[in-house]
């Protein structure tokens, strides 16, 4: 549907990860009240929001050298920056943000993501960056969505 790597591709980037050498952020986002369109405006409109999303994020992959995109799962997605700081990883992840927030659907419906970082630390696996990424992710969640949060 997104074109994205899909979440057995991805993981196999991420296990890679300790082939970094230097930085590395890590982006995840996650939609805001995609089960709520689905649920009264149909899957095709829930498409919609999903399809908009990941060509945010694939526009945002080609712009940084060397990154990579994938869909983690229905609404999740993560975005693999090489070589980039953390204030690097923070922009990307709020002009992701910003841009989807402004996208207007049928309706004139709009929707919102959350989005977690964190960056590669030595000794780090895939396991343990999705880890830190995802507690990010739902550390923006908690604090009030349609933000970006670090850990």
């Amino acid at each position: 549907l997104t074109g994205l790597n899909n979440r057995h591709a991805y993981a196999e980037c991420l296990e890679n990860i300790k082939l970094f050498d230097g930085e590395c952020g890590i982006v995840f986002s996650d939609l805001n009240g995609l089960k709520y369109t689905n649920d009264h405006f149909g899957h095709q409109a829930g498409d919609e929001v999903i399809l908009k999303l990941s060509s945010i994020i694939r526009e945002a992959a080609k712009e940084y050298d060397g990154s990579s995109s994938g869909r983690w799962g229905g609404e999740e997605f993560m975005l693999l920056l090489p070589d980039a700081s953390f204030e690097t990883s923070w922009k990307i992840a709020e002009k992701l943000r910003t841009e989807f927030s402004q996208a207007v659907f049928a309706e004139g419906r709009r929707h919102t993501v959350s989005l977690g970082i964190t960056e590669y630390k030595k000794g780090d696996t895939g396991t343990s960056v999705c880890q830190r990424v995802d507690k990010a992710l739902y550390i923006s969640k908690e604090a009030g969505k349609n933000r970006v949060c670090r850990l």
